[in-house]
């Protein structure tokens, strides 16, 4: 499916000897008895699109729990948060996302993390990933070269703040989930004219 935003690649080889970072030493390591998952399901949006108070229902991190349900709509603090944002909510059109999407894959690549699913939206990004390393650190080295590029191509403003506070870190166990986040990744999408 080239130039529609999304990407799927092969499970290729087993995860779970070291990898070493493209560019210099060994990958940032996972204590030894920490289990390593097959792949990460990472999602994280752009800054100010999903606020507390949303009208489509918002989480709170401190009672950010897998599967917990949304709080429903509350214009009141929704509009107070927007007021505190400092900038206006950043949505990434084509040329943003394109950018986006390359450094991903870029970042990956240089890092020998294998990208499962990639999709990059106006608003938000679905990542299937498998690294030697916690999820914190694909989403931190996505978030930090993909914002230093789109500076680099003159399509954000020194200042500007491009993503939100972190984001979901799903681990997946099994083949079976992987095979799910990634079906979710590239097939199940919303059509809402975002650039992918």
């Amino acid at each position: 499916m080239p130039g529609d935003g999304r990407e799927w690649r092969s499970a290729g080889p087993a995860v779970g000897a070291g990898v070493a970072v493209g560019s210099g030493g060994p990958a940032p390591a996972v204590p030894k008895s920490w289990p390593v998952p097959l792949a990460y399901f990472l999602s994280f949006r752009t800054f100010g699109t999903w606020l507390r108070g949303d009208p489509r229902g918002w989480v709170d991190r401190r009672g950010n729990v897998p599967d917990s349900p949304y709080y429903p709509a509350d214009p009141v603090r929704w509009q107070r948060e927007r007021r505190r944002l400092g900038q206006p909510p950043v949505k990434l059109d084509g040329p943003s996302a394109a950018v986006v999407r390359a450094t991903m894959r870029e970042t990956c690549r240089r890092r020998e993390w294998l990208l499962r699913a990639l999709h990059v939206g106006a608003e938000h990004v679905h990542g299937v990933v498998a690294a030697q390393c916690r999820p914190e650190v694909v989403m931190g080295a996505w978030k930090a070269c993909s914002t230093l590029a789109l500076r680099r191509a003159g399509l954000l403003g020194a200042g500007c703040v491009v993503w939100s506070r972190h984001g979901s870190t799903r681990y997946l166990w099994s083949e079976a989930a992987v095979e799910a986040a990634c079906v979710y990744v590239l097939e199940r999408q919303r059509r809402d004219g975002s650039p992918d």
